[in-house]
């Protein structure tokens, strides 16, 4: 959907260089932070610059990358800041890659490989989880510009339970991961006083006693949510607006 808000700025070098043709996207986030809504990409200028318009209200956040290097920023757009104008600066760093397949050793396409915690401590919903990438046809994928020393990953695919990985030194780059069949839990949301179905809310599972992120999904219009793959044992089931 078309919105009236713009972002518009200009990525640099660490070196505050101007760096022209560098892919540039903007994810919008849903309120709970955990959920893409939807994203553009576009090419930064000769002169470094880039433009992102007819935008919704809301938040957003903006990144672009080398192979060695990596750049984001958060901007939030409102009735008062139709406009952002933002300085996205590439900051060196590592690659993580590899590949990610089932227990047939088959791979496994778009699967979301998502940073979660940088030296021990949790980076998702930040800026740095907006580095988060798709595997390709065969499966690969690369994590560009991380900083030094170790990472853990959450990796998602559509039909499989969740996996978070061990610590990974930064230039590992034939990582192999495997993902497991999911079993499914559904439920209904409805309003606690009139017991009504609630529909667009965000249900979020979690296994408290393992310290991974939370599974999140949403409530279809009749209420009902479904969340089509998680690990065996008890999770935590919250809701929020």
């Amino acid at each position: 959907s078309k919105g009236p808000g713009t972002v518009r700025g200009v990525v640099y070098s660490i070196d505050g260089q101007r760096a022209a043709g560098l892919e540039v996207s903007v994810i919008r986030k849903a309120p709970a932070s955990l959920i893409e809504e939807s994203a553009a990409v576009t090419v930064s200028s000769p002169a470094g610059e880039f433009a992102f318009h007819q935008l919704p209200l809301g938040s957003y956040v903006l990144t672009a990358h080398t192979h060695n290097a990596f750049a984001s920023a958060r901007v939030t757009l409102a009735q008062r800041t139709l406009e952002e104008d933002v300085r996205l600066i590439l900051y060196p760093g590592g690659v993580i890659g590899g590949t990610v397949r089932n227990a047939m050793e088959e791979s496994i396409v778009q699967a979301k490989v998502e940073p979660f915690l940088h030296n021990g401590e949790e980076v998702r919903n930040t800026t740095i989880s907006s580095r988060a990438v798709l595997t390709d046809e065969g499966g690969r994928f690369a994590v560009p510009g991380l900083e030094s020393t170790t990472w853990r990953f959450f990796v998602t695919a559509e039909g499989f339970a969740p996996l978070t990985t061990p610590d990974v030194n930064v230039g590992t780059e034939d990582l192999n991961l495997i993902l497991s069949p999911g079993l499914p839990v559904a439920g209904v949301v409805a309003d606690e006083q009139s017991e009504k179905p609630v529909a667009g809310i965000t249900v979020l599972a979690k296994q408290s006693e393992t310290g991974t992120p939370p599974v999140v999904t949403q409530s279809r219009e009749d209420g009902t949510f479904l969340f089509p793959a998680l690990n065996a044992g008890l999770h935590d089931l919250d809701v929020s607006h």
